[in-house]
């Protein structure tokens, strides 16, 4: 918000781990309770979590991970989809004969790449499974 990032489009990627604490109501936690969270359905039982507080919610088990036994803490990225740009092109294309079968096929050479132009809307934290 002290960014003026807009509020529709923002993410944030958290560890898998995570997601369970969300849905755990062992705690005490009420996330995973239907009347908890405004949602047709519980999200204990659907298994998803789709918005927290203006954000899309999304699980990754490709995070980067500390590498000290000492805090092991997990990486937590966040922010909005204007940060960071992404364009892909395919530059050379030949049609060939098909060696496995009969006909022809399509060779092509495609290229890609990304880039942050926000990196106010961009960021990174770290959480640690108290567990």
């Amino acid at each position: 918000d002290e960014n003026n990032a807009p509020e529709e489009g923002r993410y944030v990627v958290l560890p898998t781990w995570c997601g369970e604490v969300l849905k755990s109501i062992t705690s005490g936690n009420n996330f995973g309770l239907a009347y908890a969270t405004g949602q047709n359905s519980a999200n204990i039982l659907t298994g998803n979590i789709p918005r927290i507080d203006r954000f899309d919610i999304h699980f990754s088990n490709l995070l980067p991970a500390s590498t000290e036994s000492a805090t092991d803490v997990s990486s937590v990225i966040f922010g909005q989809k204007y940060g960071c740009t992404f364009a892909t092109q395919i530059t050379e294309s030949r049609i060939i004969d098909n060696p496995f079968s009969f006909g022809k096929m399509m060779q092509g050479l495609q290229v890609y790449g990304f880039n942050i132009i926000k990196p106010q809307m961009v960021g990174v934290s770290f959480i640690k499974n108290s567990a």
